[in-house]
């Protein structure tokens, strides 16, 4: 038989193991140009070698099923239903005349081996034509498992009706497994029986050190000036033949040929033969699979921070020379200048596309210098999605070489949000520190500010850290703490002195000015570790340090603040937060601040200077947070908006007079958004059968859908004041997400003024992974790179790998 081909591969498969259950081969074309269309399988018994025999001719092999994986996809996806030994071939035969179809590009099938003829010599025709060719390489397997050992004294007859005894002729019953043969073979001939356990044993030693390692999965012969060349972009296509069910008498010469042409015919190409893969630099890496180690690395330097010339340093080529010795590391200059930018470029564009579909959203800025020596601006968005979830972005980390002033500012955040065309948004809040020329240049701008809840509790507890009552006992803290910065032995003889006492094992810690909590963590370890402390202080060096022991009072004092501050600095830690709602939650804490403060006030068991002085810490931050969010009056309008939105407090913590004037401006906001947006309508849920008949009367604790008109704000309103507050702990967000159906204008107001953020933390973060990014080491680094690589490193959920 003649079939001609374009280009075709004979793969001439060596013998099969005797006793064994898998084999794995491999088979490789040499470019993508090649890439196999169709894969044709034969089988030979006892005839490689041999001159007496036909080579031309294939013979059956007993196979039970056979199926083809190239680049990880099955060809057929299902198994094929063969059984050779009872006439089921079918399927087989199908595919043979299917390709004879599909290859000669006409309707008819012809075959050159009809359906009675193909039994005595079957060829299996696996089309893999229409694979998704950008796929270029996978593993190699050609698997062979076999029937069970016992059918070795035993042969069927009648079609397999009837299961014969080779030793005896005695007939076994047999109805799809062995167990009957096993008994028989077991109480009638034990000598043959303890011999097939013998084999049995064989065998699975053999299957489990071949696959113990897979590297001696297959053997073939080594031929190096037949090995064909691999072209020059490395493509190679490999594989994986899965043969089930073979038949032991015949297995142990089987061979793999690509198509039914003369053998005689095929020796005119060289004889192409594969060698096993001995190590890892043999490994030959496709342009595909390059790239995506490539692209790994990238995304490994954008968001672990890491400088361009890691691909310079030793350690890291050694890792990579291990890991895939065949790769090829980029270089420094194309990091920087080619694979970084664009990945930057590809993430931008994402963000751009992300915040078209957002109408709602407050943004966060502040300043920062780095270690260089250089300035630079941070502007992140926040918005509530379509799944009502709060998320934010980091839009930029811009130079800033330029005086800080109001006018500058302004200009270069309305230059910012230009670049990401957000300037047109109607309703803009900036959440920022209360820096003279940064509420200067909102005010520029004309939009909405929020002072940042950190910072404001950040100032009154520094103003009332410097109070004179308390200087004596800080004073001493401070001091005690720089005593053993400039101390390793007294650090030494502390860790002593706690395990003496039994405390904690800890450092005495630093502290920053600029940072509140700072110094309450000093204070409370400093009284934590008193009595260490006195026992340390006062014989240390002669008692060189016994004038910084602090005397009961103190104590007593300082405990006291520890109290006071302490749930300061839970609120801060809660308000920092940027993926859940903060900024409707202000009022209600400064509320339930001034409460705690009157109740503190009330208390007798404290000594009279001690809460004198508790009171006076207390007056000072309060008046703080009033100064910025109680008496600026756009301040506390906006906060009051915020918290009406926020289903677990709404109208709670106003006065009547507020609760009316918040009222009035909603609606008014709601005449706006009917004017300007499109409301879908609430799709009615179709009854059917009794629920049709019967129609249920409104339940007092649900919620109707209100109409579309202009009329119906005000009914939205008053349903949504109607419904129980949630609990505290509960998740506004997912309340709006439930609702928005009953109230559809309300829940846009919700997504405007839920999405600002109490803080300006999101900004401080930009300039921590900023300072990780310029580092001492790196701040030559140009800031166009730096903002690179810190956007890169805040927005990783966003880059696909």
């Amino acid at each position: 038989m003649m079939i001609p081909f374009r280009r075709w591969e004979l793969h001439e498969l060596p013998a099969l193991t005797q006793g064994s259950t898998i084999e794995i081969w491999s088979v490789k074309t040499c470019s993508a140009l090649d890439s196999p269309r169709y894969v044709i399988v034969f089988f030979q018994t006892k005839k490689a070698d041999n001159l007496h025999e036909d080579v031309t001719l294939f013979d059956n092999a007993n196979i039970k099923s056979i199926r083809l994986a190239l680049n990880s996809d099955y060809y057929p996806q299902e198994r094929m239903l063969l059984d050779f030994s009872k006439d089921q071939y079918a399927d087989a035969h199908f595919n043979y005349t299917e390709f004879n179809k599909s290859y000669h590009n006409c309707q008819e099938k012809r075959s050159l081996v009809n359906f009675a003829e193909f039994k005595s010599r079957p060829m299996f025709v696996i089309d893999c034509s229409r694979r998704y060719l950008g796929l270029k390489s996978s593993t190699v397997d050609m698997n062979f498992i076999k029937r069970s050992l016992v059918w070795n004294y035993f042969e069927k007859k009648e079609q397999g009706t009837v299961t014969e005894c080779i030793s005896c002729k005695k007939k076994v019953p047999n109805k799809g497994n062995t167990s009957n043969l096993m008994w028989h073979l077991k109480s009638a001939h034990p000598k043959k029986f303890r011999e097939l356990e013998f084999l049995k044993r064989k065998r699975n030693d053999s299957d489990e050190e071949r696959f113990e390692n897979e590297s001696d999965h297959y053997e073939t012969s080594v031929d190096n000036e037949n090995t064909p060349s691999i072209s020059e972009d490395g493509i190679t296509n490999f594989l994986e033949l899965e043969v089930l069910e073979v038949d032991e008498s015949s297995s142990s010469s089987h061979v793999l040929s690509p198509n039914p042409m003369s053998v005689r015919a095929m020796s005119r190409s060289p004889k192409v033969t594969h060698t096993k893969q001995k190590s890892m630099t043999q490994y030959t890496l496709s342009k595909r699979q390059e790239e995506m180690i490539t692209d790994a690395v990238v995304y490994f330097i954008a968001t672990s921070m890491q400088p361009y010339n890691i691909v310079e340093q030793h350690g890291f080529k050694h890792l990579m020379k291990t890991a895939v010795p065949s790769y090829k590391l980029p270089s420094r200059k194309t990091l920087s200048e080619c694979k970084i930018p664009k990945l930057y470029n590809e993430t931008v564009q994402k963000i751009k596309d992300r915040l078209a579909e957002i109408n709602e959203m407050s943004f966060t800025t502040d300043c920062w210098t780095s270690t260089g020596n250089k300035p630079y601006i941070a502007l992140t968005a926040h918005y509530i999605s379509k799944e009502w979830k709060l998320e934010g972005v980091c839009l930029n980390c811009a130079e800033l070489n330029e005086d800080h002033t109001s006018d500058i500012v302004a200009a270069m955040l309305s230059h910012l949000l230009c670049e990401w065309n957000l300037e047109k948004l109607k309703h803009q809040t900036f959440t920022t520190d209360s820096g003279a020329n940064i509420i200067k240049a909102i005010e520029i701008l004309k939009v909405n500010h929020i002072p940042c809840f950190g910072h404001s509790l950040n100032t009154g507890v520094e103003k009332s850290l410097r109070i004179a009552e308390l200087q004596p006992s800080i004073g001493k803290v401070t001091k005690i703490q720089s005593a053993f910065a400039h101390s390793w032995k007294l650090s030494r003889d502390l860790h002593e002195k706690q395990r003496q006492f039994n405390l904690p094992i800890m450092k005495i810690p630093s502290y920053s000015r600029t940072r509140w909590w700072s110094m309450l963590r000093l204070i409370s370890v400093v009284v934590e570790q008193h009595i260490a402390l006195v026992s340390l202080l006062g014989e240390f060096s002669g008692g060189k340090y016994k004038h910084l022991v602090l005397n009961q009072d103190e104590v007593s004092l300082l405990q006291e603040v520890i109290k006071l501050l302490r749930p300061m600095q839970d609120i801060s830690e809660h308000m920092s937060g940027e993926s859940y709602v903060t900024a409707s939650t202000i009022l209600p804490l400064l509320n339930q601040i001034q409460e705690t403060y009157n109740d503190k006030a009330e208390e007798t068991q404290v000594d009279i200077e001690v809460n004198s002085t508790c009171s006076t810490i207390m007056n000072i931050i309060l008046k703080t947070f009033k100064n910025r969010y109680i008496e600026n009056q756009n301040v506390c309008r906006l906060l009051q908006k915020c918290t009406f939105f926020d289903p677990r407090f709404k109208t709670q913590f106003f006065e009547e007079v507020e609760t009316a004037e918040i009222t009035y401006i909603v609606n008014k906001e709601l005449k706006d958004v009917v004017r300007n947006e499109v409301i879908p309508p609430r799709s009615k849920k179709k009854l059917s059968g009794l629920a049709a008949l019967l129609k249920p009367k409104k339940d007092v604790g649900t919620v109707d859908s209100v109409g579309t008109s202009v009329q119906d704000y005000d009914l939205e309103i008053t349903k949504y004041l109607g419904l129980l507050q949630l609990d505290t702990d509960e998740d506004p967000l997912l309340f709006w997400n439930t609702h928005t159906a009953n109230f559809p204008r309300l829940s846009i107001l919700a997504k405007r003024y839920l999405c600002i953020q109490a803080t300006s933390v999101p900004s401080e973060r930009v300039f921590s992974k900023g300072g990780r990014v310029v580092t001492d080491v790196r701040s030559a680094l140009t800031t166009e790179h730096a903002e690179q690589l810190i956007v890169l490193s805040l927005n990783r959920h966003l880059i696909s790998m």
